[in-house]
């Protein structure tokens, strides 16, 4: 049974431009707005906390300056050792006083610098961790990247608008409907897959790489074909069946031919006749009984 070609008419295409226009276009473009309204507010709430940051060290900084300038004596007992080696330096070098007279000046000042003291310590720890606070917040925008995801969700509401202006109207014959919605649906389909990206670009392999994967795929191919399948093994008649084994025999013989046959082992030479013993010595026999 042949397979009938369906075509969609009038009706079919502006039921399916709805449906894709409702639960596609408009419902990306909400999530685009609803993302977008979120990474601003996250960082228009970070830069406010490190701008307050900023100039809370600023005034800080500067307090304590002004402190220490309108009361230096307070800077003795906020600072420590560091200022009262330099003030006992100053007191080896001057000539002794007596000693109500010395102690009348180290009361003096604390005396006078009153509540100062506790100011400036403040101050001093505030200018120190006030920074140390703005940089923790900018390493934490720096990890978001809210400013950057603006950019992103700001260049796909743009696109996918642009993907809404190539909509399908109702004035338009059947041929530009069918074409418009093409185009409609085509560009918010690229829209949304470009931002799948979250970079605004396209993950894409070279052009030269897709070319030698299809060249080196054609050539298995070609290679594959070339190479005998077992249905096209059994067609072989009677004839080449021969024939190959003829070549399997020369090929053995070949290989028999070649073979190199193994040294013969050496023989043992024959065992040498025995020796006669050899013979006992005989004594002298003296012959007494001969004439003297």
């Amino acid at each position: 049974m042949a397979i009938k070609n369906y075509v969609l008419d009038r009706a079919d295409l502006e039921a399916r431009y709805r449906l894709f226009h409702e639960f596609a276009l408009i419902d990306q473009r909400r999530y685009y707005q609803r993302t977008l309204d979120r990474n601003r507010k996250a960082s228009a709430q970070i830069n406010s906390i490190r701008a307050f940051m900023a100039l809370i060290t600023g005034l800080a900084s500067a307090l304590a300056i002004f402190v220490v300038t309108i009361q230096p004596s307070c800077a003795t007992s906020a600072f420590g050792t560091a200022f009262a080696a330099a003030a006992s330096a100053q007191t080896a070098e001057a000539p002794a006083a007596p000693a109500d007279q010395d102690a009348t000046a180290e009361a003096s000042p604390l005396e006078n610098c009153g509540g100062w003291s506790f100011v400036l310590v403040i101050l001093l720890i505030t200018s120190v961790v006030a920074p140390a606070m703005g940089g923790a917040f900018s390493t934490l925008a720096d990890l978001y990247q809210w400013d950057r995801l603006i950019n992103v969700y700001e260049s796909a509401l743009e696109n996918i608008e642009v993907a809404d202006a190539k909509s399908p109207i109702a004035d338009m014959d059947l041929k530009e409907y069918r074409a418009s919605l093409q185009a409609y649906s085509l560009g918010t389909l690229s829209v949304m897959r470009d931002e799948t990206a979250q970079w605004g670009q396209i993950i894409k392999t070279p052009d030269q790489l897709d070319a030698f994967i299809a060249r080196s795929m054609a050539e298995s191919q070609a290679t594959a074909a070339s190479v005998p399948s077992v249905s096209q093994l059994k067609t072989y008649n009677e004839d080449e069946l021969r024939r190959l084994q003829e070549r399997l025999d020369e090929a053995k013989a070949l290989v028999e031919a070649q073979r190199v046959s193994p040294p013969p082992s050496p023989v043992s030479p024959p065992p040498s006749p025995a020796s006669p013993p050899p013979a006992e010595p005989t004594l002298p026999i003296d012959d007494d009984t001969g004439g003297g």
